[in-house]
């Protein structure tokens, strides 16, 4: 709503659309009381004035003056009209606006003493004129105004209707209830409507929420959000369930429902939960998403109601209220959602799990305490949180420790992930003992959660694992080697280059990429061959770096492969060896048919870089310039 008289005035002049009038008092100047204060008479003068600045100045005079001026009230009601512009100076600044703006403004100055000449100025102004006291009646805040402005509803000019609802809102008078609401359910302007919804919130009686929730489905997007946000305003339950009811609804009216529901607090709750129970089946129309993200809005005041649908009897439900209490985080729900741990149905288990791994601190404490339980259930749903991490907590590594030991495979498996998740060395010493476990699972996650703690203690202990039978564990093996790094590391993986699993031998040419350690560079040389061109892309990536020149010429055998991406490679490792010997197999590599251009772009950066020249990909300049310096021509 319009929170400053002048913004509200030119708003109504703007509706009007007319041309602007200039006007002086449709009173007799000779009607100037005789006993006014002389300060009073010599600005009511001004006020017939033909100049419109002088009654723009005579008005502001009259409403620095206060109740004082209270004899200048009628004449400065027939002045509301008044649409000649003027431009005012003072102390505080210049400004603009019409003489009937600054009317209004010094009636709403004068008080109690202008009620009356305002009244008689709504019924028998001008449109502009009764558009302007309908606003300065509500600014009043004389509930006499109420019975006028209800009936000035009913005016023919919509911005009058529209002014008199927004006063009706201000003054919250409960007797104008009636007017608004026909006014919202009837007025063909949506102006009026949505003032009118405005108006009726700022009354707080219930018995606007119908008139209201009719509302929500006005064609107006406009109209539909302010009657939320007075629904929101006049909270209780019966305010409740329409809004809920409009919660699928689009646009504007779905973010003003959803804070009309958060206003509504507590109350709303409830039919929130028993509404998602209803509709949560497919196409039933709300979510656990979208009755979650209204109860997380609520925040605390949800906490205690989601705290008792934990135990409701529909799977659905139990699993919304544990994935918003994890959203909302709130230490109270920490004991009601360990009790959901040893729930079996619907992934409840899960979701309270990771509700309590969101709250943290007590939470945290709960998963640890529920991978000692003998509830199988209970263990799994904590091992599988705390593997979802990251929580750096050192006080979950000991019962991780333990659950290494558990006999279900599934949980000795995220209890392995979850360690990794610690990044603590702490962790590095349980881990060291699951690499030994009799399921290649669990001696996977070891292996990859030592990849991710980086611990050098752990080299010794993941080299066994590289003769493992199990492809999987020997690629994690590789995959936390190539992450550990250093001499001893290279010096395992470079053997794993010719496993015969595909998957290791390129994540052994990727780790000895990142270990850069150049006693790799032979065995990466082989690899330029492999029957895989995902291995011969990575072995021609990671020769680059080692500047080894023994790469030179199976790199530029490797301009000619079969597969596009292995020649861009093998440009980009050229261009970091920098040897003049792959000049002309690049320039060569400028003339590749190929559409796409990542090549060429390699091959003419790897040409400049290597001899401080640049062509670009123009390979006819490379080749003549390649002359020039005594080289023989590019191989066809």
């Amino acid at each position: 709503m319009p929170s400053r008289f002048a913004g509200a005035i030119f708003l109504l002049l703007a509706a009007l659309a007319v041309s602007p009038v200039a006007a002086q008092p449709q009173i007799a100047e000779s009607a100037i009381p005789a006993d006014a204060p002389e300060a009073v008479r010599k600005h009511l003068i001004g006020l017939y004035s033909a100049d419109a600045e002088v009654r723009g100045q005579s008005a502001v005079a009259l409403g620095r003056m206060g109740p004082q001026a209270a004899p200048a009230a009628r004449f400065l009601a027939a002045l509301l009209h008044d649409e000649a512009m003027v431009d005012l100076r003072s102390e505080g600044g210049a400004r603009r606006g019409s003489v009937g703006r600054l009317a209004a403004e010094a009636l709403a100055a004068i008080g109690e003493a202008a009620l009356g000449p305002l009244v008689t100025a709504l019924e028998d102004s001008p449109a502009a004129g009764r558009a302007s006291a309908a606003l300065v009646l509500g600014d009043l805040g004389d509930k006499r105004a109420v019975a006028p402005l209800a009936g000035a509803l009913k005016d023919k000019a919509p911005a009058v209707r529209s002014a008199a609802a927004e006063s009706l809102g201000k003054l919250a008078d409960r007797a104008a209830l009636d007017g608004l609401a026909a006014a919202l359910r009837q007025d063909e302007s949506e102006t009026v409507r949505w003032r009118a919804a405005w108006a009726l919130g700022r009354l707080g009686d219930a018995r606007a929420v119908q008139p209201l929730a009719a509302a929500l489905r006005d064609p107006s997007q406009t109209v539909g959000a302010y009657a939320a946000e007075a629904l929101g305003r006049i909270g209780g339950p019966e305010a409740v369930q329409p809004l809920i009811d409009a919660f699928q609804s689009g646009g504007h009216v779905r973010e003003a429902v959803l804070q009309a529901l958060v206003r509504i607090g507590e109350p709303a709750v409830w039919p929130l939960i028993e509404t998602f129970r209803q509709l949560h089946a497919p196409g039933g129309g709300m979510t656990a998403a979208g009755a979650g993200d209204l109860l997380v809005q609520i925040g605390r005041p949800a906490v205690g109601p989601l705290t008792a649908a934990l135990r409701d009897p529909a799977v659905p439900v139990r699993y919304m209220a544990a994935c918003t209490l994890g959203k909302i985080k709130d230490d109270v729900a920490v004991e009601p959602l360990a009790a959901r741990l040893t729930d079996d149905e619907g992934g409840v288990s899960v979701e309270a799990a990771r509700a309590l791994l969101a709250i943290g601190g007590k939470g945290i404490d709960a998963l640890c305490e529920a991978l000692r339980r003998e509830n199988p259930t209970a263990r799994a749903a904590a091992a599988l949180a705390l593997a979802s991490g990251p929580t750096r907590e050192p006080k979950v590594i000991g019962p991780l420790g333990i659950a290494l030991k558990d006999r279900q495979i599934s949980i000795r498996t995220e209890a392995a992930r979850a360690l990794g998740m610690t990044q603590n060395p702490a962790a590095v010493d349980p881990l060291l003992g699951a690499l030994k476990d009799p399921v290649s699972q669990v001696r996977r996650q070891a292996a990859e959660s030592l990849a991710i703690i980086r611990d050098p203690r752990a080299i010794d202990f993941l080299v066994p694992l590289l003769a493992d039978g199990k492809d999987e564990v020997r690629y994690a093996a590789v995959l936390a080697l190539g992450w550990i790094g250093g001499p001893r590391a290279a010096a395992a993986v470079i053997p794993m280059t010719t496993d015969e699993s595909k998957v290791v031998r390129l994540e052994a040419v990727q780790a000895l990429e990142r270990i850069k350690d150049p006693s790799a560079a032979s065995a990466l040389i082989a690899r330029l061959t492999d029957e895989d061109w995902q291995v011969r892309r990575s072995a021609a990536h990671a020769l680059g770096p080692l500047k080894d020149p023994r790469a030179v010429e199976p790199l530029v055998a490797a301009l000619k492969d079969e597969n596009f991406w292995v020649r861009v490679d093998a440009a980009m490792g050229l261009h970091d060896v920098a040897d003049r010997r792959a000049v002309p197999a690049l320039i060569e590599a400028l003339r590749d048919k190929d559409e796409r251009t990542q090549l060429r772009i390699h091959a003419a950066r790897a040409l400049a870089h290597i001899t401080g020249v640049d062509y670009g990909q123009d390979a006819d300049q490379w080749q003549a310039w390649w002359l020039r310096q005594g080289g023989g021509n590019p191989q066809p």
